[in-house]
């Protein structure tokens, strides 16, 4: 018999059986249909997440449903440890007497379970903490209180944060990072990091302002109205000899860019991961200057707040660049005309 065989999927509301296909969620622990969190694309339980509420096996799976236990009861404080049941470290085809502790050979390492093949794969994606010891600690942090900060993709980060801390290494490739640039490290509340390269970005847009200054310059001296067509030949300017200047800064500018977006994207990881410790140890600091408990709900729901992501940071930086690009136009235009 599975270890979640007679619990129900807190989706789909059905109890597993012997041969379904069992996922949990990385976060909490709560075991699901695969099916069923694929089509949900997230676990279900994930508004309980924030407040530190995690799935616990109930006592009784033929009486008791899996999602109301979950949220009705806060997560288990065993062990000083109110973020997760220890039984979610186990692979769904392991009783509680087969299975070894978190953080040891055996059950250190992520897993999904297969009962077609009749064999654990190991997944960092489906467990709570990407398999680590949640007690384990890094840079003086537990692993418990990073993956609250970060939030649902702590297994993504919590595996590179682990070889940041063992191998001293800073190097780490990432691609959302050299993408997305700035709006990465506004999204991920990394504020002074986006402005400065929110910064970096205006400046090189300084060239391509100037390039639009001249080339409606020229248009407007000439008396005739541009059109759509005409704005697709405006880099043919750059070809004249009054305008190399500018196409050299141009071309200075988007090899910075470049440059700046491949270097942030290489230590894009690493500055996270200082980030979450520099913060979270401001945070713990805050609640033992007020003699505060740090094993309460408190805790946990403010290193939510104060971590996982920001969409409001994102679009008003866009907004930013947008207002700004918008104003210059406006701008070159009114002082082409003014000079007319």
């Amino acid at each position: 018999m599975g270890k979640y065989t007679g619990v129900e999927c807190p989706a789909c509301h059905q109890k597993f059986s012997d041969d379904d296909d069992i996922v949990v969620c990385p976060v909490c622990g709560a075991p699901h249909h695969r099916a069923c969190y694929l089509e949900h694309g997230d676990c279900v339980l994930s508004g309980q997440h924030e407040q530190g509420k995690l799935w616990k096996m109930p006592q009784s799976a033929s009486t008791t449903p899996a999602a109301a236990v979950t949220a009705s009861e806060p997560a288990s404080t065993t062990n000083n440890n109110p973020y997760i049941n220890p039984e979610a470290y186990r692979p769904a085809n392991q009783t509680q007497s087969s299975a070894q502790q978190p953080g040891s050979s055996g059950t250190g390492q992520p897993h999904t379970t297969s009962y077609q093949s009749g064999q654990t794969i190991y997944n960092p994606y489906t467990v709570p903490f990407a398999g680590l010891n949640p007690e384990e600690e890094l840079d003086g942090i537990k692993i418990k209180d990073l993956a609250q900060f970060v939030g649902p993709s702590a297994p993504y980060y919590l595996i590179r944060f682990q070889f940041f801390n063992k191998t001293g290494r800073r190097v780490n490739f990432n691609w959302s990072s050299f993408f997305l640039n700035y709006i990465y490290f506004f999204f991920r509340k990394m504020t002074w990091v986006g402005i400065l390269l929110l910064a970096i970005s205006l400046v090189c847009m300084i060239p391509s302002f100037l390039l639009v200054f001249y080339y409606f310059k020229d248009i407007l001296s000439s008396g005739v109205l541009p059109n759509p067509q005409d704005f697709m030949n405006i880099y043919s300017l750059l070809e004249t000899p009054k305008m190399a200047s500018i196409a050299t800064a141009l071309q200075i500018c988007q090899i910075i860019g470049f440059v700046t977006r491949a270097f942030m994207a290489a230590f894009a990881n690493y500055f996270y991961y200082r980030f979450c410790i520099s913060t979270i140890k401001k945070i713990r600091q805050g609640f033992v200057d007020r003699g505060e408990s740090l094993e309460d709900g408190q805790y946990t729901v403010v290193l939510a707040k104060k971590g996982r992501t920001s969409i409001a940071l994102c679009i008003g930086s866009v907004a930013v660049v947008v207002a700004i690009s918008f104003g210059v136009s406006i701008a070159i235009v009114a002082t082409i005309l003014s000079a007319l």
